[in-house]
């Protein structure tokens, strides 16, 4: 009887073993596999936070690239601008040059029709101081 109890109680002592063996390797696992599902987490936060950086850095990039063309748009028009500008100062210098000449060739023909007048009025004295010779030597 008492041997039979005895291997009564081993077996239990077996059972009770192998049930705490097989819950500690359950455990084990558990933990494991938590581990690995939070590792993987971990590693699949880092990625979305690497490609939000990648996002970050080439919208910035893009807004860089923007900003340059702008720049570059606007130093353009301002080069334009300056390019007309300084056509319309030619042009108005053009215009200025023209003028001038216009009234130089006036002064020039007036000056000549007063040198034309004169020598009218020279030639009429001439006529009048002959004509007068004349009736006075009549």
């Amino acid at each position: 009887n008492s041997i039979v109890l005895f291997i009564m109680f081993l077996f239990t002592k077996i059972k009770k073993n192998q049930g705490r063996r097989r819950r500690r390797r359950r455990r084990r696992r558990r933990r494991k596999e938590e581990e690995e599902e939070e590792e993987e987490e971990e590693e699949e936060e880092e990625e979305e936070e690497e490609e939000e950086e990648e996002e970050e850095e080439e919208e910035e990039e893009e807004e860089e690239e923007e900003e340059e063309e702008e720049e570059e748009e606007e130093e353009e028009e301002e080069e334009e601008e300056e390019e007309e500008e300084e056509e319309e100062e030619e042009e108005e210098e053009e215009e200025e040059e023209e003028e001038e000449e216009e009234e130089e060739e006036e002064e020039e023909e007036e000056e000549e029709e007063e040198e034309e007048e004169e020598e009218e009025e020279e030639e009429e004295e001439e006529v009048n101081i002959q004509v007068s010779k004349e009736s006075d030597d009549l």
